[in-house]
């Protein structure tokens, strides 16, 4: 089967086989908006396809990129975020030149926060992916139920920790990417 993504991200796909990427969560019932991403579903468990999924990785990392390029505010809502601080303090020499705000998700935060350009939603409800609707803000799901109104799905296994380490690792590279594209641009001014 051929692949719709280019030879250099075909390497990271037997990363995500051999880490177990294609595993979903464990739902009674599936979305009808996931069925163009799934494969299938056994005993409960869904199954990504990853060739589908990988497109729409490699795009979100893409905007991040571009939207720390332009300078444009960052918020990330939800889940397991814990660690995109520590490691944004970590390994970028100047993480004050990022506007990034990192925050739970609560009711009402997503409308309340003002001129964003791009939204980040890890793990979360419904409800939150309509609030980010009504926004119109292009925003990134992360391992959402739902892909329905999402703009950028990424779609992986994370509770496995090495593939929860590589997107975190991937964050972080979009932002320095981002970041060194913004510099370089400001340079030849």
């Amino acid at each position: 089967m051929k692949s719709r993504v280019g030879i250099k991200y075909n390497n990271i796909l037997p990363f995500f086989v051999k880490n177990q990427g294609y595993l979903g969560p464990n739902m009674v019932s599936v979305d009808k908006s996931l069925y163009p991403l799934l494969m299938g579903k056994r005993e409960g468990s869904v199954y990504f396809n990853l060739n589908i999924n990988i497109v729409g990785i490699k795009n979100s990392l893409q905007v991040l990129e571009d939207i720390v390029v332009s300078g444009g505010k960052i918020f990330f809502v939800g889940g397991a975020i814990t660690s995109i601080p520590v490691l944004l303090s970590l390994t970028l020499a100047q993480p004050e030149d990022l506007n990034i705000k990192i925050s739970p998700w609560n009711f009402s935060k997503i409308s309340n926060t003002k001129d964003l350009d791009l939204l980040i939603l890890h793990e979360v409800e419904n409800k939150s992916i309509l609030e980010s609707q009504s926004k119109t803000t292009p925003f990134i799901g992360v391992y959402c139920s739902t892909v329905k109104g999402v703009t950028y799905p990424i779609n992986l296994n994370f509770e496995n920790i090495m593939l929860s380490n590589w997107y975190l690792y991937s964050i972080v590279c979009s932002c320095r990417r981002g970041l060194y594209r913004r510099n370089k641009k400001i340079n030849e001014i």
